[in-house]
């Protein structure tokens, strides 16, 4: 199964998803990659966290060279919206830059598998 990529950009602290808003099944795992595009002042930090919020959970990916992560399977288990935020870090200090959260993906209870509609979620 081919992984599929949303795409972001961040600039100063305003955080933008650049690609469409998806849907995905609850449960969906190493499937979803973020991609995000940092501005000039996003340059000069030791390390860059995605931190990924739903309903329950809140998880930090740490972005690797190429400014990209998996989206934690954690966040994706419940039916709802998954939002996203970054955190820029230098030295020992705590996040000394963060953005705004915004949408990243949508959990649904039916999403489409191989053109066919899928059952409701049991709950």
């Amino acid at each position: 199964m081919q992984k599929i990529t949303i795409d972001f950009e961040a600039n100063e602290q305003t955080l933008t998803r650049t690609s469409e808003l998806i849907r995905v099944s609850s449960g969906t795992q190493n499937y979803l990659t973020a991609s995000f595009r940092l501005g000039a002042n996003w340059q000069n930090f030791d390390k860059v966290y995605a931190i990924w919020h739903n309903s329950f959970d809140k998880e930090p990916s740490l972005l690797d060279s190429e400014s990209r992560c998996i989206i934690p399977s954690s966040v994706l288990d419940d039916i709802g919206t998954v939002r996203v935020n970054l955190e820029g870090i230098k030295g020992e200090a705590e996040a000394v830059l963060t953005t705004y959260t915004t949408e990243a993906v949508i959990i649904d209870e039916r999403v489409p598998i191989d053109g066919e509609e899928s059952e409701p979620l049991k709950r």
